[in-house]
Parts: structure tokens; C-alpha cells; sequence
């Protein structure tokens, strides 16, 4: 079980690196609440460099809250009925956190899928393929903002690119048909 730090030895960290100084004692508290030593070594290894560096990226990485995603049956039924568990949790059936594409210089990463296939997640993206459904041919589009999103109203605001998002680029209004976090690229059809 990993054990993580509380907000405000985050915060002490962060303050100490801003004045060059380490607090060995509240690391080593931290150090001593994880069980496996491997990864004991590792978060030794990275604060050291870290120390070494007065690099923030390090530090909070490891602090991060990780949450196991599940995609297979629910808890319960569609009536509120609690399904009794015949069997555990498998690998197959974890998820992944969404990939949230925005717009902006692009990103992408890599994804290891099952068997060994790989997916391409885009994180940032800044070019659509649009269709012109009159002339029926691709041109690659600057996206410019998201318009509408029915995924979550709040996604407009933070210009997050998912299917069905109506993006305005520089050839007009597009919604978006491909999968960005899936398929690795932004795919429209033009609709003015």
C-alpha cells in the first residue's frame, strides 16, 4: 500500500526549493511510510537529483494521488441491487485517465494497448482534417477554438476537443468525428 504525504509537506517541499534549502527530516519521515524498497531507492535517487537540480518537477511527481479506473461491470444494477463479487478486480478491465485533448503546440504520446499494440493519445493538438462534403476532399485546417462540446459544458470554456465538439477553424465550422484521446489525430467535417 503506498502511503502518500499530506498537502502541507507538498507545500514545505515547494517553499524549501524556492530557497535552495532540503528538509531532510520530513523526507526521510516520507521515505520511511513507503513499503517496497525499489521504490524507496527510486524516489532517493530523484530527490537527490532534484536537490542537486532545485527541480519542483520531480518532487511532486511522486505525490500525486493515482486512482485505479474500472471498466467492466458495475457495482451495482440499474435498480440499486449490489452485485456479490465473483471473482476479483482483473488487468483487463482497468481504465485509463481521459486524455482531455486541448489545442495548442502539438503533443502526443505513446500508449502500450493490449498485446502489444500501440495507441497514439493526443494531448495537444493544433490542425484538424476536415472534409468538405460538397467537394469531397481533405485540407488540413488550424483549429482555432472549441465552439460546443455535448460531452460537458465546461469543456467550451477549457477548449477540450472530443467527438462531436464543433470546432471553429480557419476553413469555417467543423465537428469533430474521430477520437482524439484513441485515434491520435482531430478528424472533422465541415458544417459551414
Amino acid at each position: 500500500m503506498l502511503v502518500l504525504p499530506s498537502i502541507a509537506s507538498i507545500i514545505l517541499l515547494t517553499l524549501c526549493i524556492d530557497k535552495g534549502e532540503v528538509p531532510y527530516g520530513e523526507c526521510q519521515l516520507n521515505y520511511r511510510q513507503q513499503n517496497a524498497s525499489r521504490w524507496q531507492n527510486r524516489v532517493k535517487r530523484d530527490f537527490e537529483r532534484c536537490r542537486q537540480n532545485h527541480n519542483l518537477y520531480i518532487y511532486t511527481h511522486y505525490f500525486q494521488r493515482k486512482m485505479a479506473v474500472k471498466q467492466g461491470r458495475p457495482k451495482r444494477t440499474t435498480t440499486g441491487a449490489r452485485y456479490i463479487d465473483y471473482r476479483k478486480f482483473r488487468k483487463s478491465e482497468l481504465g485509463r485517465a481521459p486524455a482531455l485533448t486541448h489545442i495548442g503546440n502539438v503533443k502526443s504520446r505513446v500508449i502500450r494497448g493490449r498485446g502489444g499494440n500501440l495507441k497514439v493519445r493526443l494531448m495537444i493538438g493544433e490542425f484538424a482534417n476536415v472534409i468538405d462534403q460538397k467537394s469531397k476532399k481533405f485540407e488540413k485546417a488550424k483549429i482555432l477554438s472549441v465552439i460546443d462540446n455535448p460531452a460537458s459544458r465546461h469543456y467550451i470554456r477549457r477548449n477540450i476537443i472530443t467527438k462531436g465538439t464543433i470546432i471553429e477553424t480557419d476553413k469555417g465550422r467543423a465537428k469533430v468525428t474521430s477520437r482524439p484521446g484513441q485515434h491520435g489525430m482531430v478528424n472533422a467535417v465541415l458544417i459551414s
